[in-house]
């Protein structure tokens, strides 16, 4: 039970009316305070996610706003549909980082719960408040002289992650897995 100080309590001298008015500003104050301290402390967290990458979680809009990219830029033509998704392509996802504007994930895609294509790695940025898968296998290609070799790049290898960092300068390091 809450104690409320004696100095707010109808033997100080108040009349009643007083009295609850006093414990009501009071309580508003403690109130204040807590959420205050509360949403200082989700702020200190998200700049701490920002600058050290983080991992949406499923159901939050960012998280769907980074899948309906890869939709998109997958298997849909339009926004619109990438978001109504009326052929249910949902993802398994194997890994996602965010930092600033950056994400990066890697996703199996699923059709009515079963695996319809290859896993991908998909590199998005946010530009104008919307997300949007970037061609990263472009930027990197001049550096393999065949079809085998570029494979490493496709499953973003140690080498295909230096490289897309040498021609990408703006990426953040921290979206990328551990190696």
């Amino acid at each position: 039970m809450l104690r409320i100080p004696m100095c707010f309590s109808s033997k100080s001298g108040l009349n009643l009316r007083e009295d609850a008015l006093m414990k009501t500003k009071f309580l508003i104050t403690i109130l204040v305070t807590l959420v205050a301290g509360g949403i200082a402390v989700a702020q200190a967290k998200q700049l701490a996610d920002q600058s050290h990458g983080f991992t949406p979680q499923p159901g939050t809009p960012l998280r769907t706003a980074l899948m309906d990219a890869i939709r998109l830029g997958d298997f849909y033509k339009t926004r619109e549909l990438a978001r109504s998704n009326p052929e249910n392509i949902l993802f398994k996802v194997y890994f996602l980082r965010v930092s600033g504007d950056w994400a990066l994930a890697h996703v199996l895609p699923l059709k009515n719960g079963k695996d319809f294509a290859e896993p991908r790695w998909n590199l998005i940025q946010n530009s104008g408040g919307e997300w949007r898968v970037v061609d990263h296998l472009e930027k990197i290609r001049k550096y393999y002289s065949d079809d085998a070799e570029f494979f490493g790049a496709i499953d973003m290898d140690p080498t295909a992650v230096a490289r897309l960092q040498k021609e990408m300068t703006q990426l953040p390091k921290n979206i990328f897995p551990k190696q």
